[in-house]
């Protein structure tokens, strides 16, 4: 039930994201939503020129109420990954199939389906730092390998629990769950379940075993996962996306020119892993993939980035924003900033001109 209540969520989460977004994200005369999802560029549907690449090609299915964004083109399967949120910071939030094994009291095999993910290695990469290899069961072994480039990568985990009593909701450190981290560049997972004695002495309670890379903070384990995962098909995990293993400047013989990144905007190596993204400058927002992409932040009209001590002296400029003192004051005018303090010099000369002046006067009055 609270795997449940937490995907529901995630869905209201993503759909109110994608709400927020900022408009004109999609190349000019494309598809910029399939149902609630926006589909920034890069991405895009069907016309060529409204995707940068093959990679980034998404397919909106009309045929589902609402309508669901795939990556790539549509499987005769039907089993094409669908996607959730895409985030210019380099992440897809996808839904992801859950493996299972479940037996029946006598020990036989009930229903079985395990799944691989097909990533193209350089592209999309299974997030390292929001994921998790998570296993699920009292009698249960679970590996998965991969490619990290041309090497193969496995790990794994088992839990062995002889009564509900061993469990702990919330922990997932061996005892009907447990929990390992994702390497980084890691694609084309292959994912192995099985169990040791079939769940024949704890089927009252416990008759599955389950396996899935999950975004970490979408799966929190409970006792009742033990038999209530059985109804559960996909759980939300994150890809990481970028372009290719490409530096962010390939040099020529007049400049250095940005691969992706459009005006007002920078480009930089990803944190962790291959390949780069690009980014709107300081002061501008957007999407920093498209011409005119990355716009002009007014701060002066944002409550929040107003930083100003008098909000009403603020100046937007390009890229920054402008405070103003009141008289015989000095600073920036920020709060976060030198803000606005006396200039002691400017009123000794003011108050040093006003007693020349009075001054003047009572000497120039008749005696």
């Amino acid at each position: 039930m609270m795997v449940r209540l937490m995907l529901v969520g995630l869905l209201l989460l993503a759909s109110a994201a994608a709400a927020a977004a900022t408009v004109g994200q999609a190349k000019e005369g494309c598809l910029d939503k399939c149902g609630d999802v926006s589909i920034p560029y890069p991405f895009g549907t069907n016309e060529e020129q409204c995707y940068l690449s093959p990679y980034f090609l998404v397919t909106c299915n009309h045929s589902s109420n609402p309508p669901k964004l795939l990556l790539g083109k549509p499987s005769p399967e039907g089993n094409n990954v669908q996607v959730l949120d895409i985030s210019l910071e380099g992440e897809l939030l996808i839904l992801n199939y859950v493996s299972h094994d479940c037996y029946n009291r006598s020990g036989g095999l009930d229903s079985l389906y395990s799944y691989g993910s097909h990533l193209t290695p350089g592209q999309f990469n299974i997030s390292s730092t929001r994921n998790k290899f998570t296993m699920v069961g009292c009698d249960t072994y679970a590996w998965f390998r991969g490619q990290r480039g041309e090497e193969s990568y496995r790990t794994g985990c088992m839990s062995l629990c002889d009564n509900i009593t061993a469990v702990r909701n919330g922990s997932c450190s061996g005892n009907g769950c447990c929990q390992t981290s994702i390497p980084d560049e890691l694609s084309d997972i292959r994912l192995t379940l099985g169990t040791f004695n079939n769940y024949s002495e704890i089927w009252e309670f416990n008759p599955c075993g389950y396996a899935f890379i999950v975004e970490e903070s979408h799966f929190t384990f409970s006792s009742d996962d033990l038999k209530d995962l059985k109804g559960i098909e996909k759980l939300p995990m994150v890809f990481d996306w970028a372009f290719g293993k490409e530096t962010c400047q390939v040099e020529d013989e007049n400049s250095q020119t940005n691969y992706a990144c459009k005006g007002n905007s920078s480009c930089n190596k990803r944190k962790t892993g291959w390949g780069y993204l690009c980014n709107c400058s300081e002061g501008y927002q957007g999407n920093p993939y498209l011409e005119s992409g990355c716009q002009d932040i007014n701060e002066c009209e944002n409550s929040i980035l107003n930083k100003c001590e008098n909000p009403e002296t603020c100046v937007n400029t390009q890229g920054n924003y402008t405070c103003s003192c009141p008289m015989w004051y000095q600073g920036d005018g920020k709060i976060d900033g030198q803000r606005c303090i006396p200039n002691r010099l400017q009123m000794i000369h003011a108050a040093m001109g006003q007693c020349t002046y009075y001054l003047l006067i009572i000497l120039s009055q008749p005696i």
